[in-house]
């Protein structure tokens, strides 16, 4: 399936940073491995979950930095790994 990478970027962006969804252009670039990786190292400092979350995803992020189709499930799962991780090392911090 065809995702619009535009929305793809703001996706990602609306899940772990609302209140900075108009900088989603930073996710919209091939490079999305390393902008994701250094943002989230911003957000958290937390290098080995993040590591490991980009490991888990790798594949699919490579995808979307390529423009090729991914599946709806491939979709899915990548932004569910981003929510969770948002509720365990982002959402603390913000309270």
């Amino acid at each position: 399936m065809s995702f619009n990478r535009e929305l793809l970027a703001r996706n990602i962006m609306n899940i772990i940073d609302e209140k900075n969804h108009f900088n989603y252009e930073i996710f919209n670039s091939s490079d999305l491995k390393n902008k994701l990786h250094d943002y989230l190292i911003e957000l958290t400092h937390e290098d080995k979950a993040i590591d490991t979350l980009i490991h888990d995803n790798h594949i699919i992020i490579d995808k979307i930095a390529s423009n090729k189709d991914i599946t709806i499930q491939e979709k899915n799962a990548f932004m569910n790994s981003l929510i969770d991780f948002k509720k365990q090392y982002i959402m603390p911090k913000d309270v």
